[in-house]
């Protein structure tokens, strides 16, 4: 498997999501498992093709591989359908997850609007940081001005 990263929207903070651990793991795993270009994949005898976004599992071995319960894995998967994050398709042998919106949460290439709004929201903290230290720099200078005519007046 290729190395990588995903996307993680800040937007997700917006969501109740983050507050259910159980949730929030398995959102996060499937990002991390799910096929981001179509592939062929052997399943037990089974050849399969998963489109970018999906995902073959097992409620035992995720359970076991999250180090969690089958029952805490039903249940985050009925918050994760709720909230219309994922689908899930259940076989016999497995099932396939299909994360609804990931060629939006995964785009290889963001708009021109989304790459302004990156860049503004980047420079933001610097800008931020830069006028909190001239700020800080003439609160000290005036503080450190105040301390000597204090001790110069005090003779």
């Amino acid at each position: 498997m290729k190395r990588g990263y995903v996307k993680l929207w800040r937007k997700s903070l917006d969501n109740d999501l983050i507050r259910h651990s159980q949730a929030w793991q398995l959102m996060t795993w499937a990002l991390l498992k799910a096929a981001h270009n179509k592939r062929e994949i052997i399943v037990g005898s089974t050849i399969m093709e998963l489109e970018p976004g999906q995902l073959v599992f097992s409620r035992i071995s995720l359970a076991h591989e999250l180090n969690t319960t089958e029952r805490k894995i039903r249940t985050a998967l009925d918050i994760l359908k709720k909230c219309k994050f994922l689908t899930v398709q259940a076989t016999s042998k497995f099932s396939i997850i299909t994360i609804i919106k990931w060629d939006i949460y995964q785009a290889q290439k963001i708009s021109d609007d989304q790459q302004i709004e990156q860049e503004a929201t980047s420079r933001r903290p610097a800008d931020a940081q830069q006028t909190a230290t001239k700020k800080e720099l003439i609160e000290l200078s005036t503080n450190k001005k105040e301390k000597n005519y204090g001790t110069s007046d005090s003779f």
